[in-house]
């Protein structure tokens, strides 16, 4: 009996320690989980640093979980514009599960900020592989098209953007561009007026329109599509210098050099050139 009681007296703080320790884990002991639902909940403070610090630890106790990577690479690309280690995340997510367009999507975005947009149409080519029917990937790979010179193609983007999501003013507007590399005016101006109708509130898409115009040598209509630039934005200085230059080519000098002057003053040193030229 005297051994039996022995051992119930060493085996008692052994046993009080375990209980002890297991409850402290049960209470206190977080989960990957945890973790990344404490970043979530960081999202609404702002506290960027404990955010992408909570993803971490997420990972760190589950490295498996695409989503950790994902959205620890959202914070770094979004709130610190750290692109490259925001790529980085996000091909590990990819290396994790490679059948979310997402994230091929948000990486291609995240790409052609550095400037790497042979990388960014190769995502947003394999987005679209993965889920077609998102207007917003073909309109990104249409970007990265037009930046690397490939109109044509971007056009084609474009289009098939406007086909799945035909409100988008913006959409119009970068298909108006590519057009105008391409010489297309008339079609430009089509895509330009389109995009006013969505957005008439927009100054650059009358301003676009109105260099278009002029080149057809439809000059009053550039004049009145300059005019409504300017009265959306009169700060704008290359507003007033197409404005006035066009209206040089009409002869209306004593107004179109009101316009450079105007342009001059809000400076758009380009203007004194045709002040120089014109208007003495």
């Amino acid at each position: 009996m005297r051994n039996t009681h022995q051992k119930v007296i060493i085996m008692k703080p052994l046993l009080i320690f375990l209980l002890l320790t297991t409850n402290f884990y049960v209470c206190f002991g977080q989960t990957a989980e945890d973790y990344y639902n404490s970043a979530l909940e960081k999202i609404k403070t702002g506290d960027v640093n404990g955010e992408i610090s909570d993803y971490t630890k997420a990972i760190e106790l589950n490295p498996n979980i695409a989503e950790y990577y994902f959205a620890r690479g959202l914070a770094k690309s979004t709130m610190l514009g750290d692109y490259k280690n925001a790529i980085d995340d996000y091909t590990k997510a990819i290396e994790l599960d490679s059948t979310i367009s997402e994230y091929y999507f948000i990486r291609g975005i995240d790409r052609s900020k550095l400037f790497d947009y042979d990388g960014a149409v190769d995502d947003y080519t394999k987005a679209i592989s993965l889920n077609s029917t998102i207007s917003d990937y073909y309109f990104y790979r249409g970007k990265s098209l037009y930046e690397l010179k490939n109109y044509k193609n971007s056009i084609n983007d474009y289009s098939k953007a406007i086909k799945l999501n035909p409100e988008m003013s913006h959409y119009y507007a970068s298909r108006a561009a590519s057009k105008d590399k391409l010489e297309d005016n008339r079609g430009g101006i089509y895509d330009y007026s389109k995009a006013i109708e969505l957005n008439p509130k927009n100054a650059l898409y009358y301003y676009y329109r109105g260099i278009l115009k002029a080149r057809l040598d439809k000059y009053q209509e550039s004049i009145l599509d300059f005019t409504k630039a300017i009265e959306l934005k009169p700060e704008d200085a290359k507003f007033y210098f197409y404005r006035g230059v066009t209206k040089l080519i009409i002869s209306q000098v004593d107004d179109g050099c009101l316009d450079l002057s105007k342009s001059g003053e809000l400076g758009y040193d380009e203007a004194y050139d045709y002040i120089k030229e014109s208007c003495n």
